[in-house]
Order: structure tokens, then sequence, then C-alpha cells
């Protein structure tokens, strides 16, 4: 039944709409919303799963939309020396749990689509959680990086930025750590398993989270790639 339960939340998520479009049209569509073409695990509150979209495959985890925990074996767990004995305890953490279902390249990339007239995609949202390999795999298909620089020496973090952007962290292994949607002035990020924020210093933010980054990289949506994707 719990199967049965993670497959119809999957199919909510990343729904596909049949509509009286021609094929062309409807085609396009899918490949923008995504489509679910396998799964790949089913855990505890979540289920991962392979979703085609445009022209790749991802690996995505989905957040259940109802969460489930047995309280009383993880008082057990804790001796009972928890807040979660309590019902504004177990509400606490049941919310910071439901916010940990996305992470920061989840969150700019929704950010980023939204702001760009692409909010029919459906794959990034409160409620997925995407992978290094992942956020690599987009940026390097469907992303221009249109400037790069270094953090060091501190004086690079005032450089003027174009608006309407997506920021990679890039550390010590050249792997991108986190993603940030930029715009008129403001950062838009979401660390972790805690709730989106936003904010204007970036040498304070990198002080305060990233002290391990060497570079940033800025990226825009290629709209060429786009359309090569939609119409091979």
């Amino acid at each position: 039944m719990r199967r049965i339960y993670k497959l119809i939340t999957i199919s909510f998520f990343i729904a596909i709409s049949c509509t009286g479009y021609c094929q062309n049209e409807s085609l396009i569509k899918e490949k923008i919303e995504g489509r679910v073409i396998d799964t790949l695990e089913i855990n505890e509150n979540n289920v991962v799963i392979h979703t085609i979209w445009l022209n790749d495959t991802l690996r995505v985890k989905i957040q259940d939309q109802e969460l489930t925990f047995d309280f009383e074996k993880m008082n057990k767990a804790f001796s009972g020396n928890t807040s979660l004995n309590t019902e504004k305890g177990r509400q606490e953490f049941m919310q910071f749990m439901k916010t940990s279902g996305q992470n920061c390249y989840s969150y700019a990339l929704e950010r980023y689509f939204d702001s760009n007239g692409f909010g029919n995609q459906r794959v990034f949202n409160k409620k997925t959680f995407i992978g290094v390999k992942t956020i690599h795999q987009i940026v390097d298909h469907y992303f221009d990086e249109i400037m790069t620089f270094n953090t060091h020496p501190k004086r690079n973090l005032k450089t003027k930025l174009p608006d309407n952007v997506l920021l990679a962290f890039i550390d010590p292994l050249d792997s991108i750590s986190h993603t940030i949607y930029y715009s008129d002035g403001v950062f838009y990020t979401k660390n972790g398993k805690f709730k989106a924020t936003k904010f204007t210093n970036l040498k304070k933010y990198l002080k305060e989270c990233y002290t391990d980054t060497k570079m940033i990289k800025v990226y825009r949506f290629d709209k060429l790639k786009l359309n090569l994707s939609l119409h091979p």
C-alpha cells in the first residue's frame, strides 16, 4: 500500500498533462515539465526517480506529500532527552523536515526558471532534492557560463554582477558546492535543510557559510540549447 502511495506522490509532483494539442506541442510540453521513467528507490518519506527533462535523464529525490515519523521510537533512542516528547517540539521537527525536502540546487533553479517564464517546469520545487552530479549535468548542458571570478583577493567579491543569473560556488575540488539565484542586488539562497533566505552582502555570506569557495561562476540559461533540445 505504501508503495502505491509513493507512486501516486511521484505522479502528483512530476505530472504530465495530456491535452488536445498536436503531437509536437505535446512532446515539447512533456520535455519542459518532466516525465518519470523509472523509480530507483522507495524510502521512508521520499522516493528517488529518474525523470526525463529536456534531453537529459535526471536523478531526483522527491519528498512524500505527507511525512511520517515514529516519535516514540525516536524518544527512546535519545533516552527521552529530546523536545520530541512535546507536541510543540514534534510540530517544529516536522516543519524542519518538510523544509529539508528541497536543497540549494533545486531552489536556485526553481527561482531562476520562475523568473524567466519557465514556471511550468515541475522538476525543481519545494519537494525535490538533486545531487551535485545532476546540477553539473544541468548547467553543462543548458546554461552558458557568462563570467567567472576568484574569491581571492576579497575585492573580487565586489564585482558587479548582471541581473537574473544563476551563481555557482566552486570548491577546491572544482565541484559546485552551492547555487544561488541573483537579481537586482539580491541573492536568493537555501542552505541545506534550512529555510530559504536572501542577502545582499556576498563577502559576509561566504565568510559565514562557504569559506572554502575558491571561485564563483555566473550562468544564464542558453535559449539556443533549449530550442535544440525541444526541436532536435
